[in-house]
């Protein structure tokens, strides 16, 4: 269901969002699908991919997801590759996965254990679904990539 289609849309296109069970995630899968396009999440919580990807079914949209670990370069070409296989293409990815510290409000409270999965997370995680997804918009021509950081 095209929610804003003078406005903004994404008909016909196909989008990859990581980090999308729950959050800023979800939302921008439902607002991505609402504009048209055909979504495809993951996240390594696989309740709160289902119950995003209901939403986004109950709205109408088309979805697929698939539980990613985006420190696994192996699963993150595996999720790219639901979306080529699934629906022919690959139009945008939206690297969102992403983790601080829970423990630390402060850098000096940060342990090196905890920064070293950040960093896995929120970089090499970019990393790794970029590549696969990169391949793909090199030979069509065209392709988008939003990473998200704070």
């Amino acid at each position: 269901m095209q929610r804003y289609p003078e406005i903004f849309s994404l008909q016909g296109k196909v989008a990859v969002i990581t980090g999308a069970a729950g959050g800023l995630g979800a939302m921008i899968a439902r607002g991505f699908s609402e504009a048209g396009a055909s979504v495809v999440i993951g996240d390594i919580d696989t309740n709160g991919l289902k119950l995003t990807a209901s939403e986004i079914e109950s709205e109408g949209g088309s979805v697929r997801y698939a539980e990613c670990d985006v420190r696994d370069a192996e699963q993150a070409r595996r999720l790219v590759n639901l979306a080529i296989e699934a629906f022919g293409q690959l139009d945008v990815l939206v690297n969102n996965a992403g983790i601080g510290d829970p423990d630390a409000s402060q850098v000096h409270e940060t342990s090196v254990e905890s920064w070293n999965k950040v960093i896995d997370i929120n970089l090499h995680g970019t990393f790794n679904c970029s590549r696969p997804a990169l391949d793909h918009m090199l030979s069509r021509g065209s392709g988008k990539i939003i990473n998200i950081a704070s």
